[in-house]
């Protein structure tokens, strides 16, 4: 049935990765699929793309104060500082 593919829910799992570049080489490698043109996020998150749908996203582990999957705590890496995030 074409054209009903969209009306679909897909996931879109995301995976924190020390290195994003390389990640996203390794991953599409695997996948045989294809990233987002360059941008000047490159460094901290990416999509990994295969036949036009993103099917994978690799964001950096230590950026823009995002929980920790840990501990449940949000750091903030700026400072040094943290407080609950319940």
């Amino acid at each position: 049935m074409e054209g009903e593919s969209a009306n679909y829910v897909r996931p879109q799992p995301l995976i924190a990765v020390r290195n994003v570049r390389a990640s996203s080489r390794w991953y599409r490698q695997l996948l045989q699929a294809e990233a987002l043109p360059e941008h000047e996020h490159r460094d901290t998150y990416d999509r990994v793309l295969w036949d036009g749908q993103v099917v994978l996203q690799l964001h950096a582990w230590d950026e823009e104060n995002h929980l920790t999957w840990e501990t449940g705590v949000r750091y903030h890496r700026a400072t040094e500082s943290c407080c609950g995030s319940k």
